[in-house]
């Protein structure tokens, strides 16, 4: 799908139903790369838990706590986009997590 591409100059009623119906695709198509980076900040959370669960599980604390802070970080992020786009009235999608592999 192409992005929304707006008029520069409202010279009539059609024109500001042009704007209005492009300033919707453009919130549709900024609230889908808002959910894809949410799915990121997701994903990123989960392989830094997985990371830190290993570490701790080699008796590695500082490294698995630096690994845990990160991952805290990733849902911060994840919670700041959450907010955006509640508070602009648009639908968050959370996403499914696969399990990270264990070796």
């Amino acid at each position: 799908m192409e992005p929304a591409v707006c008029p520069r100059r409202l010279s009539s009623a059609a024109a500001l139903v042009k704007v209005e119906a492009c300033s919707r695709r453009a919130m549709r198509d900024l609230t889908r790369a808002i959910n894809n980076q949410l799915a990121s900040e997701f994903q990123a959370s989960h392989a830094y838990l997985a990371m830190s669960i290993w570490l701790r599980e080699k008796d590695l604390a500082g490294f698995s706590t630096y690994m845990l802070d990160k991952s805290y970080e990733e849902r911060g992020h994840a919670a700041r986009l959450i907010a955006y786009l509640v508070d602009s009235d648009q639908e968050v999608e959370l996403p499914t997590l696969a399990a990270p592999e264990r070796s």
